[in-house]
């Protein structure tokens, strides 16, 4: 029997309590149909973080070994020595021009177009002679990796996952140089104040440096003349 015959037969008393069971009914299954939906839809999950291993001694050296031996991978040679040896961010390597790169007094002049600043990073000899092999080889160029550097960029970042499967190496990328440059620093014994300068961590190197008693100008002045670490 339709709702229109129902409501004709009823009684308006009993048609007020007709239509509070049919909107009670409703609320029940539309309570029971949102249970059924939370319990049978899958939740979410965020895979957790993996934890950035750095790449080992032994694998940085196997990495520049066979780049050495095949001068088609010479730039990824030159990309992994120098981020290996300095800590830079990839993009501040990728833009490094060469006003920025102070032979002279062994050192390269990071600008942070983000803070307004600028931070040295002390450069040891090889560094230097692998910088200097390049400036040889491009000279017309403002860039330490010349004006195609993206597309060298992006050429090296497929030789080196290549580079890593064959070698048998844990998986690699540049910001694991990164890590290793940082973590040979901290066995070297150098001080975190010293670490978070030279990484450009601006935030823990502001908040340190209210507590620790060298300043900026004698802090760019010794992890210049000094490299804690040996070099690749």
């Amino acid at each position: 029997m339709s709702d229109a015959s129902l409501e004709q037969q009823t009684p308006i008393i009993g048609r007020q309590a007709y239509y509070l069971s049919i909107n009670h009914n409703r609320q029940l299954t539309h309570t029971t149909e949102r249970k059924e939906l939370t319990l049978t839809t899958p939740q979410r999950t965020r895979p957790p973080r993996q934890r950035l291993t750095p790449v080992s001694v032994e694998n940085v050296r196997r990495i520049l070994s066979t780049c050495h031996e095949d001068p088609k991978k010479q730039d990824l040679g030159d990309v992994v020595r120098v981020l290996a040896n300095t800590g830079l961010r990839l993009g501040e390597l990728r833009d490094l021009t060469w006003t920025r790169v102070d032979f002279a007094n062994s050192r390269i002049v990071v600008d942070s177009s983000r803070t307004m600043s600028y931070r040295y990073v002390p450069i040891g000899p090889k560094t230097i002679l692998a910088l200097k092999a390049r400036q040889d080889r491009q000279p017309a160029s403002d860039f330490v990796f010349g004006e195609a550097r993206h597309g060298i960029f992006n050429r090296a970042l497929r030789q080196l996952h290549i580079v890593g499967k064959y070698l048998g190496a844990a998986p690699v990328s540049f910001h694991a140089l990164r890590h290793t440059f940082a973590s040979r620093l901290a066995s070297a014994g150098m001080h975190a104040y010293f670490i978070m300068y030279i990484l450009g961590y601006k935030a823990c190197y502001s908040s340190l440096s209210r507590h620790f008693i060298p300043s900026v100008e004698q802090l760019d002045e010794r992890d210049a003349s000094t490299h804690p670490i040996e070099e690749f």
